[in-house]
């Protein structure tokens, strides 16, 4: 077992009241009369904002600068004049530097367990924020859950602005399922969004059905409908434990994340033989699933025990990197060789990282490696103040990874910082049962955030004149002169005939 190796922190931080750092989201464009019309919305305020047209070298070959005010807008670029070739576009968005860590857009919660952000730019949602609250909300309006409808799952725009359930017209998505929680548990409890939009909630409960899902964001809007990845499994009510014709399949989860997409996803999760979410040892577990895109769990591909160790279910988790291996965490204010709090399992399953004895206090189960890999957020709980240290990861030759602090962030939200989560854009994320808050909090950043537009909005110009996106097939025809002006019966001279999203220069 390696002990991590740290150095000083480098900036120490007590956030004030402020801004997210600025991005674009929502993309979206169409070509009308020669130009191409991108749409898209700010979460915050920017001090600048340019669209860029992209050729496929990656170069710009066209721009138009956009608004810098939090509002959904439309920017008009001539793209004409543009040679053959296929084209993409972007939204890049500066906004002023932030030297300080900085917080932003609170949301009382009760109990909420789990936080994730949608961090692909090819999705619909990107940037939208999810929440899970987990125990029965008393009714005071301090709690946006209480306002928003109780126990479920709760999406945010960039802009943390709620979106609301078609079906109930509320804000909680709760959807069929039938509320249990135990003592010390909380019926909804981690969310995670894969790459390819399906969303997935754990359930710390007695009664089964332990991991959900939803197909997207749009149909659980439409629908307010999760279904059970354990659907057709058998449970057995003595071990809480759920089984198939091979075997042992999951038990109780109280950490889970995703990796991948479609039928390449995976599938991690923690899980124990017990329905009291105190301190024990009974059957825990990392179990790792190839879930592709099957709906119903499979016998997990590996199993990694955990019963050396003492564990605090609902306060531990488990978080994938992007080597393949994974990190698990959980609260321990005097880590010990029988009560660690830090733990990295590379991909073939060898511990490469175990903090006991001497080792930082840790809290409530939050963490989260960075989107790009090369960092990581871990909350500690007995430190005082309450902080998150995001460390720089260092890998040592033989696969160990050591840790070196870059910012404290002294998040004052309390003890039990339940998950954390990250967006592309320099926002952090973080929840809190004993703080019950939701906060957002804007990272240091001096470079402007560039948001692309998803792959289904590019166009391709066919020669040097037409313009072409998507063609609509037997669109009607229209006709415009060379300055844009609509001609209902066009006779002799140069026109832009128009059909669907395909424009072509043509002589009469």
């Amino acid at each position: 077992n390696t002990t991590v190796i740290v150095a000083a922190a480098t900036v120490v931080s007590t956030p004030a009241a402020g801004t997210a750092n600025p991005f674009a989201y929502g993309l979206k464009s169409e070509i009308v009369d020669g130009k191409l019309n991108a749409t898209f919305a700010l979460n915050t305020d920017a001090t600048a904002v340019t669209v860029k047209v992209l050729n496929e070298a990656g170069e710009e070959v066209a721009t138009a600068e956009g608004a810098t005010a939090k509002a959904e807008q439309t920017v008009a670029i001539d793209i004409l004049s543009l040679p053959y070739g296929t084209y993409t576009w972007a939204v890049e968005v500066a906004g002023t530097e932030k030297t300080n860590v900085e917080y932003f857009g609170d949301k009382g919660f009760w109990h909420p367990r789990g936080v994730d952000v949608d961090n692909n730019m090819e999705s619909p949602a990107f940037g939208n924020v999810y929440v899970t609250e987990g125990i029965t909300v008393p009714a005071k309006d301090i709690y946006w859950s209480h306002q928003g409808g109780g126990v479920g799952l709760y999406i945010f725009t960039p802009d943390m602005q709620g979106v609301k359930n078609e079906v109930t017209g509320k804000y909680a998505f709760f959807g069929d399922v039938t509320y249990n929680q135990p003592t010390n548990g909380a019926d909804f409890a981690r969310v995670r969004v894969a790459e390819d939009g399906r969303i997935f909630v754990t359930r710390c409960n007695k009664a089964g059905d332990y991991i959900l899902y939803a197909p997207s964001q749009a149909d659980l809007v439409k629908n307010d409908k999760w279904t059970s990845l354990l659907n057709g499994v058998s449970f057995n009510s003595s071990t809480y434990e759920y089984s198939n014709v091979d075997g042992f399949v999951a038990a109780a989860n109280v950490g889970l994340d995703v990796k991948g997409s479609g039928e390449n996803l995976k599938m991690i999760a923690l899980s124990a033989n017990s329905t009291v979410f105190g301190a024990n040892a009974i059957g825990s577990r990392v179990n790792e699933y190839a879930l592709g895109n099957a709906t119903v769990l499979p016998t997990p591909t590996s199993v990694t025990a955990m019963t050396d160790y003492t564990i605090l279910p609902r306060c531990a988790n488990v978080d994938y990197d992007d080597r393949g291996g994974a990190w698990y965490c959980q609260y321990r204010a005097t880590p010990s060789a029988a009560n660690p709090s830090l733990i990295y399992i590379n991909e073939n399953g060898e511990q490469k990282l175990f903090e006991g004895v001497g080792g930082a206090a840790r809290g409530g189960g939050g963490i989260r490696v960075s989107p790009d890999g090369k960092q990581i957020a871990i909350a500690s709980s007995s430190a005082n103040p309450k902080q998150i240290t995001i460390y720089n990861i260092m890998w040592a030759a033989d696969g160990t990874p050591n840790l070196f602090p870059e910012t404290v962030i002294t998040h004052g939200i309390g003890t039990n910082v339940n998950d954390i989560a990250w967006d592309l854009a320099g926002n952090l994320y973080a929840v809190s049962n004993a703080g019950e808050l939701v906060r957002g909090f804007a990272l240091p950043r001096t470079e402007a955030f560039t948001t692309k537009a998803a792959a289904k909005y590019a166009f391709t110009i066919d020669d040097p004149t037409a313009i072409e996106e998507i063609e609509a097939e037997n669109a009607p025809v229209e006709y415009y002169n060379l300055q844009g002006m609509k001609v209902a019966n066009p006779e002799k001279g140069i026109f832009i005939k128009k059909q669907g999203n395909k424009a072509t220069k043509v002589v009469l």
